[in-house]
């Protein structure tokens, strides 16, 4: 950041001493550069990236496809305007249900760690969210 000439790092520069430089060196060391594949992979959950993550993550990531629904050309495929904010005319129950089941899935593991004693709940949690899969299945 000291050698960096953008103007945005032009506020810390005169606080980056050597000093300060290797005491952030010591803290994250050799850190990994791990991806959220291999976190899932590490605690078990390698099915829910395989499937949920890398289905409902492609809306996040830019490219040019994804970027499509957000515009609207004319005729002579000219940009005409930018939409913006969530679909609401969208059927959203698939990203719904899903959210359900990974808030679940957390909760599952809160229970595990802090020993909360909410299998009950979590029981019932589960139970209805199969209901409503059911619905959505029909």
């Amino acid at each position: 950041m000291r050698s960096n000439p953008a103007q945005a790092f032009d506020v810390i520069r005169g606080d980056l001493s050597d000093g300060l430089i290797e005491h952030i060196v010591d803290l994250i060391g050799d850190a990994k550069d791990e991806t959220v594949q291999q976190w899932a992979q590490d605690i078990g959950l390698s099915a829910l990236y395989d499937g949920q993550y890398r289905l409902f993550s492609s809306e996040v990531h830019s490219r040019p496809r994804s970027l499509e629904r957000y515009v609207v050309l004319s005729d002579a495929a000219e940009l005409q305007d930018i939409k913006f904010g969530p679909h609401l005319n969208e059927n959203l129950r698939p990203e719904l249900l899903e959210a359900a089941r990974i808030l679940i899935t957390a909760l599952s593991f809160l229970n595990t760690l802090f020993e909360l004693g909410i299998e009950n709940d979590i029981r019932t949690f589960t139970t209805e969210l199969a209901r409503l899969d059911e619905q959505a299945a029909d």
